[in-house]
């Protein structure tokens, strides 16, 4: 009972807070001005052909402001590790923005122990329902491209698909495969959105055929230049299916692309030379994920400055190629500076710490797909067992209590993370934080009530002050969001993160990257709630 007395009043608060903030955000958005087009040309995409919104109309003044990460090409950069400039390693992305980081991290790293020229990919936007046609995101809407440019050699996917011809010459895979009929639309698909093709196509079909299927798949209304295409046989019957890839594609004259290695490839990072030895041109790199891992415990920026020799890469130059990797594939250099900015406003104006509380767990996409098939039953149990606003918000209040005794902390408030589905959960926490009563069953009367704060106030500061921006355009602002609340938590002075979940992990790493010593003030969020309902039970049986 003691957890679930206080929801009502909670959520009768949470309401409140709901209408006025939302309120607030409402106002910020009506500001906005509009001033977004489809660009004439495709230079803002990555892709040769996915058409990306861009923003237009600004005056010098405010892409200033909005720190514009827009990559000027022609100016010349020599990087730390000059790598050979005919050969390239072009990468393929895979499931959310996280995931696709780390995936990107992997090829980075391949890149430089191959030495391979690095091609920019295209990243995609984050999606719930498992699409297979997903919109592109401007690469400098995820990566510092500058500071990746000063680390290793770069080139852009337009300057990969005319320096290849077009085409795809090998494929490196992080685990077994076998050109099938779901590799063969994964390889149209890859086709649509780069211009490289690694498939033969039926006759008739070519790259103006191509190209107005991606402008109708990806288009936001059906768009396309060549409408005397739509009544062609093979024309998709929707914008969602891929059955009709497999009527353009030459089933009988497929090119023998190789694909290195033949076998399920070798975890080990000393072996990666031996797994991809290829002098072919133009390698696509197969959706790569965890193939190389590297302990916690081994990244670090104390040797970052030294150069690994890539001449002589041994298993030990491994995880120092990979700390480097890290440190230069950061976010955006305006999520950077809008992040300690909101922090100062909202966290820390008082001068003290904050905590940041992580909590992934919405149930239409992380759980469906972490639990499905009734896999990781014991995690699910414990997460279920965990998904309680009272419990929590006590684990957090107890926390800051422990963090006071243990390291003399003086936490001033909490920043809780979650994803957009989870909002009417994160405000029940939030009702119940202003409830002194309950508030004081947990934190001593010496300790003051946290502040709690959310991406409700995030979103509001980032309109008003950033708005018609490139990073908060309405199609980018979750993506950046989602940044800037992984920067506020790597910042934080303790960290509740989420098992399972490549956001939190992410925000681990660079945690430990920039300061070894916050991570000891780290907890998993669901061991730490379930451990205080099980004490507060052990409590209640006692008396």
């Amino acid at each position: 009972m003691k957890y679930m007395r206080p929801i009502l009043g909670g959520i009768l608060f949470a309401a409140t807070y709901f209408v006025l903030t939302t309120l607030d955000f409402i106002v910020c958005r009506h500001q906005m001005k509009s001033t977004i087009t489809l660009p004439k040309s495709y230079e803002r995409s990555k892709s040769p052909w996915i058409p990306t919104e861009s923003s237009v109309g600004q005056s010098n003044l405010e892409l200033d402001k909005c720190m514009d990460a827009e990559v000027d090409w022609t100016s010349t950069v020599k990087p730390k590790y000059e790598l050979d400039r005919n050969k390239f390693l072009i990468p393929t992305l895979l499931g959310g923005p996280n995931n696709q980081m780390m995936g990107f991290h992997q090829s980075v790293l391949l890149s430089l122990i191959l030495n391979r020229t690095l091609v920019i990919p295209v990243f995609y936007e984050h999606s719930i329902d498992n699409k297979f046609y997903l919109k592109a995101v401007p690469a400098e809407h995820r990566i510092n491209i500058a500071k990746l440019r000063g680390l290793l050699s770069v080139i852009t996917l337009r300057e990969a698909v005319r320096l290849c011809r077009s085409r795809i010459d090998t494929i490196f895979a992080d685990k077994y495969f076998n050109v099938g009929r779901k590799e063969i639309a994964l390889l149209m698909r890859v086709y649509m959105q780069t211009g490289l093709s690694g498939v033969k196509l039926i006759d008739g079909v070519g790259d103006e055929e191509i190209r107005a299927i991606s402008e109708y798949i990806y288009g936001e209304k059906g768009y396309t230049r060549n409408d005397s295409l739509r009544n062609r046989r093979w024309w998709p019957k929707s914008k969602w299916g891929k059955s009709w890839i497999y009527n353009i594609v030459d089933k009988d004259n497929q090119p023998n692309l190789p694909v290195h290695p033949q076998s399920a490839p070798s975890s080990k990072v000393s072996d990666a030379r031996s797994n991809y030895a290829s002098n072919a041109k133009c390698a696509l790199h197969w959706f790569p994920f965890r193939q190389y891992g590297f302990p916690q415990s081994k990244i670090t920026t104390s040797k970052a400055s030294e150069r690994v020799d890539l001449r002589h890469f041994t298993a030990d130059d491994g995880w120092k190629l990979f700390s480097e990797v890290l440190l230069n594939t950061c976010a955006p250099e305006a999520v950077g500076v809008w992040s300690k900015k909101f922090q100062h406003t909202y966290l820390t104006a008082a001068g003290g710490n904050y905590l940041a509380f992580h909590w992934r767990y919405d149930t239409d996409d992380f759980m469906g797909y972490i639990c499905k098939n009734g896999v990781r039953q014991e995690f699910c149990e414990s997460v279920r067992q965990a998904s309680n606003s009272s419990a929590i918000a006590t684990a957090i209040l107890s926390r800051i209590s422990e963090l006071d005794r243990r390291f003399k902390a003086k936490i001033e408030s909490v920043y809780v993370a979650a994803p957009a589905a989870l909002a009417n959960f994160t405000l029940e926490i939030v009702g119940l934080f202003s409830n002194e009563d309950f508030a004081r069953r947990t934190l001593p009367d010496d300790l003051p009530i946290p502040a709690i704060v959310t991406s409700t106030q995030l979103k509001g500061f980032v309109l008003r002050e950033y708005r018609n921006c490139p990073l908060t355009i309405p199609k980018q602002l979750s993506d950046t969001i989602s940044q800037l609340e992984m920067d506020i938590c790597v910042d934080s002075y303790s960290f509740m993160w989420s098992r399972q979940s490549t956001w939190s992990g992410n925000v681990k790493q660079y945690r430990f990257l920039n300061n070894k010593a916050k991570t000891k003030t780290d907890t998993p969020n669901t061991d730490y709630v379930i451990r205080m309902m099980q004490s507060d039970q052990m409590r209640k049986e006692e008396s």
